[in-house]
């Protein structure tokens, strides 16, 4: 045997071990410590807890739901490192031991290739090492090692998405008209198998499959595809379809996909068709996860569409590979069930997959809101509805109306579930700004867009079992409730943490006992020194991309020493297109709080108004900008009429009471206006009265 050991740079080595002929089985220990705590792997379903210590783990491929197919085997360590087997062997992880890790691996083989179920294996094992020490800087390392993720462009992150399961063409109509009438955001339909001709199965000649390829619309279930297509584009939606990954890596045709005649008949049998119809976006199902086969289809599918769209697209394969990140965009986990627990990919399961899933380097996910099966309208859709808006992508599944039984879809939901739906479609569609900074630097540098709280405070042990408690970029913290319960406990970490409905203070360190969460509540809150840029949703007016409005944005600001935030823009004329998406200007805000107050600087040159929302630990007495000093309104109503000035906001929240004393919340908010003019400072001076949070 021999060992070769690599310095990539002072904070990146491998070691490369080759065994000669044929070897048995491998195993390898790595020193640990008995304070260590380990997390990642990609979306293991089977998983215990998001926290790996003191468990074992494989990574066999899944057939059937919910996933066949997303673990890669790379993990980090709070000591501030991270660990990469490079293969795409079954790997076996043992945490168990308070001294070692564990890694272990079948038989390796002499010749290299696929055996004749597709299956890698080699005659060496290669291990990557990254060091921090910070945690997101691991994972930097790792991401510009292999790949990082596909950015997406902005419409694919700006409003949420509506798969049409088994649907025809009346169905995409009717939602389409259904979900504007409703006023429900929406950017994205896309349409799942069968919408193509019947076709003999390849496997089965006597029995008929209608999915691609031919790359066509089916006679029966679309008859009209092509201006049904132009039909609903025109209605402001994109429009996406349904493939199979197998068809063109199939499960015993993996020379040619290595050869690339694969991706050639791919590319001949779809881009005149995806071309003709403005199918910007597809589904890729099925795969084999313990081949290298998903790797070479992502990347074969990803440059079909590529070659067509330029980078005007989105991926969302369901089986991912080791090193594949720059072929995905998008991450779909499969046919997860209508529950809560872990069970089949229920609501808990999910979030922890999203959180480990991260942690690899691929940034963009989205689980089918509500689950797939059954598809109702209760506490999990709610509850689910909630996760969604703070998921990278929000991905809502509607049953369709291919047979007389066919359920219910959103819009026609009883009102109280509708209005929650729409509540957080909304929410989704206001945090576009921040969401979509945090998705072009998930691009360039692989951090996670939803992040585990140990990302943030690995020496918090605290957080290490927070299973379903998570951090939205840097200044947003989340605790979805799983259980179907009113009341729940939540952790907030050092610091201190602002609630994003009340305005409420609260000191980190410490679980709040009792939280209220009636069904309509997404647990949410803001750490001191956020700066949040959102866009107002009204109306009609943005329910997707091209009805969009980034005049005023909308900045929530929480003062405290001080912070910042660099907004990134989405200015770019995409191939074919003539102006951006929705235009959002790239702008530096930076707060800086003092005993006398706070300033607030934008640094941009567009031509827009901003309204803040200022969360103060004491009461304004004067608010200027650029030394001129703003007017005081009497009311919200009388702010939104004026071209500038602001408004102290001393509403009470309802429903918050503990030991049956009220807490009062005070927020405040202004309008200001610049017209082309870099660094406009507002500042607040204070009345020396106690701040009425704690």
């Amino acid at each position: 045997m021999t060992v070769y050991v690599t310095f990539r740079n002072p904070r990146v080595f491998s070691v490369w071990m080759r065994v000669p002929g044929t070897a048995c089985d491998t195993r390898d220990a790595f020193v640990s410590s008995a304070d260590e705590h380990f997390f990642g792997l990609g979306k293991i379903w089977n998983a215990k807890s998001l926290d790996l210590k003191g468990h074992k783990l494989v990574m066999a491929n899944d057939g059937g739901t919910p996933d066949q197919g997303g673990h890669v085997p790379f993990y980090v360590s709070t000591r501030g490192y991270g660990v990469l087997v490079d293969n795409y062997l079954s790997v076996g992880f043992d945490f168990s031991s308070s001294k070692s890790v564990v890694i272990s691996s079948p038989r390796i083989i002499s010749s290299y290739g696929p055996d004749e179920k597709g299956y890698v294996k080699g005659s060496s094992m290669l291990w990557y090492f990254y060091y921090g020490p910070d945690l997101l800087d691991v994972i930097g390392r790792f991401t510009e090692h292999v790949s990082r993720s596909a950015l997406p462009p902005p419409w694919a992150v700006f409003a949420p998405w509506y798969w049409l399961n088994s649907g025809t063409t009346r169905a995409v109509y009717k939602d389409a008209r259904g979900l504007r009438d409703a006023c429900i955001p929406t950017g994205l339909m896309f349409i799942d198998n069968p919408w193509s001709p019947p076709q003999p199965m390849a496997d089965k000649p006597d029995r008929m499959e209608e999915k691609p390829p031919p790359f066509a619309w089916g006679p029966v279930r679309y008859p009209e595809g092509g201006k049904m297509a132009a039909d609903v584009i025109a209605m402001g939606y994109k429009l996406g379809i349904w493939v199979a990954e197998w068809e063109y890596a199939g499960k015993n045709d993996f020379e040619r996909i290595m050869d690339a005649s694969g991706t050639a008949k791919l590319k001949s049998d779809a881009q005149a068709f995806i071309r003709d119809n403005n199918l910007q976006m597809y589904k890729l199902d099925r795969g084999n996860l313990q081949s290298i086969a998903p790797y070479f289809s992502i990347q074969g599918y990803y440059e079909t569409w590529h070659e067509v769209f330029g980078d005007d697209f989105v991926t969302l394969p369901r089986v991912i590979a080791n090193r594949g990140q720059k072929y995905v965009s998008g991450k779909w986990p499969g046919d997860c069930d209508h529950l809560f627990e872990k069970e089949r990919g229920g609501l808990q399961a999910n979030i922890m997959a999203f959180l480990n899933y991260g942690i690899t380097g691929f940034a963009f996910w989205g689980s089918d809101v509500g689950g797939f099966d059954p598809w109702n309208a209760d506490d999990i859709f709610a509850r689910w509805s909630q996760f969604g808006a703070v998921s990278p992508i929000m991905e809502l599944i509607i049953a369709g109306d291919a047979t007389a039984g066919a359920k219910k879809t959103v819009y026609e939901f009883e009102k109280k579930y509708q209005d929650i739906y729409r509540k957080y479609a909304v929410l989704y569609t206001q945090l576009y700004p921040y969401r979509w900074t945090y998705s072009k630097l998930a691009h360039q540098k692989g951090y996670p867009i939803g992040r585990p709280l140990v990302l943030h405070y690995p020496d918090d042990v605290r957080v290490y079992d927070k299973e379903f408690e998570f951090l939205v970029g840097d200044w947003i913290l989340t605790a979805p409730e799983v259980k179907g319960k009113t009341s729940m406990d939540v952790y907030l970490p050092k610091g201190e943490w602002i609630d994003w409905w009340s305005g409420e203070r609260y000191r980190g360190g410490k679980t709040i006992k009792d939280y209220d969460v009636p069904m309509d509540k997404l647990p949410l809150f803001m750490k001191a020194g956020a700066i949040i840029p959102m866009i107002e949703v009204t109306g009609t007016k943005n329910q997707t991309w091209m009805g969009s409005i980034m005049d005023p944005l909308i900045v929530r600001v929480c003062p405290s020493g001080n912070s910042s935030f660099a907004m990134a823009g989405d200015q770019r004329v995409y191939k074919g297109r003539k102006k951006p998406y929705t235009g959002l200007p790239p702008t530096d805000f930076s707060c800086s709080e003092s005993a006398k107050g706070a300033t607030f600087t934008i640094n941009g040159s567009a031509d827009i108004s901003y309204r803040l929302k200022m969360y103060m630990k004491k009461v304004p007495s004067l608010v200027t900008v650029n030394g001129k000093t703003l007017s005081r309104k009497t009311s919200k109503a009388d702010l939104d009429k004026a071209d500038g000035g602001w408004f102290l906001d001393t509403a009470r929240a309802p429903g918050y009471y503990q030991a049956s004393q009220e807490r009062r919340w005070q927020a405040y908010r202004w309008r200001v206006h610049g017209r082309n003019s870099v660094g406009i400072v507002v500042r607040c001076g204070v009345l020396p009265i106690e701040s009425a949070g704690r």
